[in-house]
């Protein structure tokens, strides 16, 4: 089994939320939104992948927060250890029909990557906190 460790941001703008579509290529969770993420290089700390990835993915110059929570997804063929990321941001205006911002009563109904309705679920009981 195939130990993967990866960091994720959760980027909130008041009440929504910003997703990356996965592309329909991928052999796990094709066509699904996902917060932005990346596994972690052997020579990378989890703080610089996310900061790394995010701008990639969404061309934001991503500052977490702080550590949000943790999470593990095991499969037959992978063990993926998830470091969540928080960041609050005031701008929502993307070019780009991959990333998107999605308001909390879309979430139930949109095709979410991962186990990470579950996650989404537990951030938006402690959005207050934010």
């Amino acid at each position: 089994m195939k130990l993967i460790i990866t960091a994720w941001a959760i980027i909130i703008d008041k009440s929504k939320i910003l997703l990356v579509l996965r592309p329909n290529d991928k052999k796990v969770f094709p066509d699904s939104w996902s917060f932005p993420w990346w596994k972690m290089k052997p020579w990378e700390s989890l703080h610089n992948t996310i900061i790394r990835e995010v701008k990639e993915e969404t061309g934001l110059n991503f500052t977490p927060i702080s550590k949000f929570n943790f999470s593990e997804l095991i499969t037959k063929n992978f063990h993926n250890i998830s470091h969540l990321y928080i960041w609050t941001i005031n701008w929502n205006q993307f070019d780009n029909n991959s990333v998107k911002w999605f308001n909390i009563d879309e979430i139930e109904n949109i095709n979410i990557a991962f186990n990470y309705k579950k996650t989404i679920k537990s951030l938006l009981k402690n959005l207050k906190s934010l």
